[in-house]
């Protein structure tokens, strides 16, 4: 479906690229009030991350302060760091299909999708995003310490 609407439509994708900015904005400001550990996680970084398109035709920038977040959709002059898309179309073929880490490399390889900035904001943020696709904050893996007698 993703693939029809970009291939027949830029305006379309561009006006779906920027409700899934906002969307992520909603969904980081939800999970802030619902669940401890992502509050906890938002208190670890102060710094701003901007997701936009390379032409700057659509952008949001999101700020990480003290544990509250802020966005807006105008281009902040230096954020710390920078996740950028070829165009609205990428955006959406990268953000609204479940994670293909093959996908995501080979788009990263062919300029598709680029980032900019320390390294220990954008592994931050990405893995930020990533924990707003699950329902826990924290991955069910490995056996719990609590449980394990010495």
């Amino acid at each position: 479906m993703i693939n029809y609407i970009t291939k027949k439509s830029p305006r379309l994708s561009g006006w779906l690229f920027r409700q899934i900015l906002l969307g992520i904005y909603g969904l980081m400001k939800a999970k802030r009030i619902l669940v401890p550990s992502f509050r906890r996680r938002l208190q670890e970084k102060n710094f701003s991350a901007q997701i936009k398109t390379r032409d700057n035709s659509i952008r949001r920038t999101f700020i990480f302060d003290n544990g509250a977040i802020s966005s807006c959709a105008t281009t902040e002059s230096d954020p710390d760091m920078v996740m950028i898309f070829r165009d609205a179309a990428s955006a959406l073929k990268l953000m609204s299909a479940p994670s293909n880490y093959l996908k995501q490399i080979n788009a990263t390889k062919n300029f598709v999708v680029d980032v900019d900035g320390p390294d220990e904001y954008v592994i931050w943020f990405m893995q930020t995003l990533k924990m707003l696709q699950a329902v826990r904050s924290v991955p069910k893996c490995g056996i719990s310490m609590e449980t394990i007698f010495f």
